[in-house]
């Protein structure tokens, strides 16, 4: 994975740069590329066509082709790129056109953006409840390409196809002393500790690099995770490739492929394809979707609730909030203020001349536990005070 400017994560195979190339130099690329547009839509069926894929021997051959990014509307590989939006355009229109029998993936692709790659992948998965889906490496299919590659029911790759980097990487430039040189300053203006972390005005702060390496590490852990469900194998084999490459043979032995072959050799011979009920409609993928959407708040929420139990420690047990506890647990309950933000107030607050207890902020009687910085011991007496009521013995 490669990322962009702003310090977003991409799943790029390592060896690609990323450019950012100057204005001339994209005009002069986009007359080259323009020449070629309509000789490259006549030989994918699709002139004049909102489809994306074209239809042989009841085949649908999706192309996957160059960097994958988030959106766009545009053919997929005409512009060295291919868009996640314009793949689940395809894949839900091939799952229930009448005209195919089963979907390629063109695949030839170091990899691309993270956002989309998931919701594509469940594409993938969804269009298989259909029709049998083989994804087809013919150059590169690495890092983000390789995930969708994982999902579907057969990969097949050419004898020096490249698949694996089953991984994430992120840049960040720091062009502080270039701005220096030419006699400029930078002055940064933001409200939130965190708003500007990883701006490349300024050399990246260890704790700021600590930060994105952990976030890093989450997002391989899932990309893993899904290769491994795909691909029937182990999560810790998926892990121990350390985001190499592998070529042809060696790919197959680390059972990153199913077979070496050709996809013009397999259209000639007619390989049978998996045969699965046609069960799939679009009523279908949005049920997928929703089930995905579902999984994704219900951890969202149990994240949610551990990050808000760390903030609110974070402030009623801090050193800043000694003699200020009225206004400490005031921001910790009331607020949704960050404790970075709310130690800030506190650290420059007049300390109280009685610091109340916990439980008469609470409105709660000095019994039960312990007055121990926890923020929800008092919650839990309450709670068990109302619990006794109906059951002596209960607690919690």
């Amino acid at each position: 994975m490669t990322t962009n400017p702003s310090n977003t994560p991409s799943l790029l195979a390592g060896r690609e740069t990323v450019l950012a190339l100057p204005l001339r130099a994209e005009r002069v690329i986009e007359d080259i590329l323009a020449a070629g547009r309509e000789a490259f839509d006549r030989a994918r069926g699709t002139a004049g066509s909102s489809i994306g894929y074209r239809v042989e021997n009841g085949t649908a051959l999706i192309p996957v082709m160059g960097s994958l990014v988030s959106q766009g509307i545009f053919p997929a590989g005409r512009y060295g790129v291919t868009s996640y939006e314009t793949l689940r355009s395809d894949l839900r229109a091939a799952a229930v056109d009448p005209a195919v029998s089963r979907i390629a993936l063109m695949i030839d692709s170091p990899g691309g953006a993270v956002s989309g790659v998931d919701a594509t992948a469940a594409a993938i998965r969804a269009a298989r409840q259909a029709k049998p889906v083989v994804a087809y490496v013919q150059g590169v299919g690495a890092s983000a390409a390789y995930w969708l590659a994982s999902q579907a029911d057969e990969i097949v790759a050419t004898p020096l196809a490249e698949v694996g980097s089953i991984g994430v990487v992120m840049a960040h430039v720091d062009v502080s002393r270039a701005i220096e040189k030419a006699g400029m300053k930078i002055t940064m203006l933001y409200s939130g500790t965190r708003k500007v972390d990883g701006n490349p005005y300024q050399s990246l702060p260890d704790d700021v690099r600590d930060r994105m390496t952990k976030e890093l590490d989450a997002l391989r852990a899932v990309f893993a995770r899904e290769v491994a469900q795909g691909r029937g194998i182990d999560v810790g084999a998926v892990l121990a490739t350390e985001a190499r490459t592998y070529i042809g043979g060696d790919a197959l032995k680390k059972g990153l492929v199913d077979r070496i072959g050709y996809l013009d050799k397999d259209m000639q011979d007619k390989v049978p394809a998996k045969r699965r009920p046609n069960r799939m409609n679009l009523a279908s993928i949005d049920r997928e979707r929703e089930d995905d959407y579902k999984r994704g708040y219900a951890q969202g929420l149990r994240e949610g609730v551990i990050g808000e139990r760390a903030r609110i420690k974070a402030i009623v047990c801090s050193d800043a909030a000694d003699g200020r506890k009225s206004l400490a647990w005031y921001y910790a309950f009331e607020t949704s203020m960050a404790a970075d933000a709310v130690l800030a107030i506190l650290n420059h607050a007049p300390r109280e001349a009685a610091a109340p207890q916990r439980r008469q902020l609470l409105g709660v009687g000095a019994v039960g536990s312990a007055d121990t910085c926890s923020p929800w011991a008092d919650i839990v007496d309450e709670e068990n005070r109302r619990l006794a009521k109906s059951n002596p013995k209960a607690r919690i």
